[in-house]
């Protein structure tokens, strides 16, 4: 595989796609540490480098749109709508250019996590390309949007997807039956070491108490934690957060002493989902996957217009152990029962996230196209 040059590009909504994104790569690149890589993606060098192994080339570019979002639930619309319109605009021109750029930087194979521009792109060059994720723009646009505009779009990103030589589906994913290139593989996530002594040894807790995580995908929602139980079984809750909502649950600009910056446990964020008793979160498949590969019990916010949400659900419902609340609980802090409850269980049994490894097979005869 020497003289080969994979581009590979990361959807920037959320981190969902980087967790699939980024194991794949690493289990390639163990399996063929000389092939060269680039990638493009809207998220920072810094946030690239945490996740993936290899040396790579990082180009700061926002190939697809995903979805303009005003928190980690609340979608924009309007300002989604004239990102999707500004993105196709002269799209047989976008495509022609990023083909050309595709040529003068020698890559000879393509693969996305989700973007459909530059598959376009890739085929307009006849370069191999192939496509990684557990959903598609395609649909999600579908979902959201009705306009004959938004119709062009769809299927322009449809025909990108279908031409793409392989999509591969890591569970759980959207059906996505109109496609007849769909390789379905295991589940991707990284597995998480338990550190729980480190981890009450840095942030000073209590050796008995409940650890519980919060986070949403690498995206903000306002909180309001004031009538958040801070004690379940006789047993005191400790809650860690990321830094930015830490400034939002300030009572009277106090923060009480059961709410901690995650920051401070100073371990990868898998590892920390390993160690602690509990997460609330929202639907997402990086969280998913990776609290069902250490068996942690998720309390999550129900967010149905999500078009991927539904196969999310269902499969942590099969696999894992969850509570699902309304985003009114959450603001309010009536989730004590559900808890208790998920709190009073044992931990479930690890699923397998093997997925990686085999979509990373598909690749290295992919790459020998």
């Amino acid at each position: 595989m020497h003289g080969q040059h994979l581009l590979i590009t990361i959807s920037g909504h959320g981190l969902g796609h980087l967790s699939q994104a980024s194991a794949v790569i690493n289990s390639l690149s163990s399996r063929h540490p000389r092939i060269k890589l680039s990638i493009r993606s809207s998220l920072a060098t810094t946030v690239l480098q945490e996740w993936i192994s290899p040396t790579f080339t990082h180009y700061c570019v926002e190939d697809d749109i995903g979805m303009r979002m005003t928190s980690a639930l609340d979608v924009d619309l309007n300002a989604s709508e004239a990102a999707y319109a500004a993105l196709h605009d002269q799209w047989d021109l976008k495509v022609e250019a990023l083909a050309t750029w595709l040529r003068r930087q020698h890559v000879t194979h393509v693969l996305t996590d989700v973007a459909y521009l530059p598959l376009a792109a890739a085929q307009y060059a006849a370069i191999p390309s192939a496509v990684i994720c557990s959903l598609n723009w395609a649909e999600v646009i579908e979902r959201y949007f009705s306009s004959e505009q938004a119709k062009c779009w769809n299927v322009q990103a449809r025909q990108a997807y279908q031409q793409a030589k392989a999509f591969i589906q890591p569970a759980p994913s959207m059906p996505m039956l109109w496609l007849d290139n769909r390789l379905p593989v295991a589940p991707i996530g990284r597995v998480g070491r338990c550190q729980r002594e480190a981890l009450i040894a840095r942030l000073a807790l209590p050796a008995n108490c409940y650890i519980v995580l919060v986070g949403m995908g690498g995206m903000a929602l306002s909180l309001s934690a004031r009538h958040w139980a801070n004690e379940l079984h006789g047993r005191s809750v400790h809650y860690l957060l990321p830094d930015s909502q830490l400034a939002a649950i300030k009572d009277g600009g106090v923060l009480a002493p059961y709410f901690h910056a995650a920051s401070h446990a100073d371990l990868m964020y898998h590892d920390l989902m390993a160690s602690v008793d509990l997460m609330i979160t929202k639907p997402g498949y990086g969280t998913f996957v990776e609290a069902a590969a250490t068996g942690l019990p998720l309390l999550f916010v129900a967010r149905d217009d999500w078009p991927d949400s539904d196969s999310l659900v269902q499969w942590i419902e099969k696999v894992g152990l969850s509570a699902q609340i309304s985003r009114d609980a959450l603001a309010d802090g009536k989730f004590s029962c559900e808890m208790e409850h998920l709190l009073n269980q044992e931990r479930y049994p690890a699923i397998s996230p093997s997925g990686a490894d085999q979509a990373a097979d598909y690749l290295v005869s992919f790459l020998d196209d």
